[in-house]
């Protein structure tokens, strides 16, 4: 089974960054939406499956969160390219996250050919 966790340490009123960890390594930073927004995805465990997106057109990790449809990790620079999701990338600059486009390519390199997959968000 691959592991993901995903830690979250920087929230600020706008936004919340974080740093994506797989089978415990470092892989790349986060931004998702602020916490008191109530779109953020509560802490916890969740399973994950790399499946096709109609609204992105392409293979992509599907968080499975109980209540919420369509939550993936994907890529996008700001909080204005997320509703809920967890964009992937580095945080390079206040609020933003960038090459958001070469970490999902990779992410999901990784995580298709694997069978169990979940990540545990704190």
């Amino acid at each position: 089974m691959t592991t993901l966790e995903l830690v979250r340490f920087f929230k600020k009123a706008g936004y919340t960054i974080g740093r994506l960890f797989i089978d415990g390594a470092a892989f790349c930073d986060t931004l998702e939406p602020a916490m008191a927004s109530g779109i953020i995805i509560p802490e916890g465990e969740y399973t994950v499956k790399v499946t096709y997106s109609p609204k992105f057109r392409r293979m992509l990790p599907l968080i499975d969160v109980p209540g919420r449809e369509g939550i993936r990790m994907h890529r996008g620079n700001t909080v204005m390219d997320t509703q809920g999701c967890v964009l992937v990338g580095y945080n390079t600059k206040e609020g933003v996250i960038t090459s958001s486009a070469v970490c999902e390519t990779k992410l999901v390199e990784m995580l298709e050919k694997e069978n169990k997959i979940k990540i545990i968000v704190k």
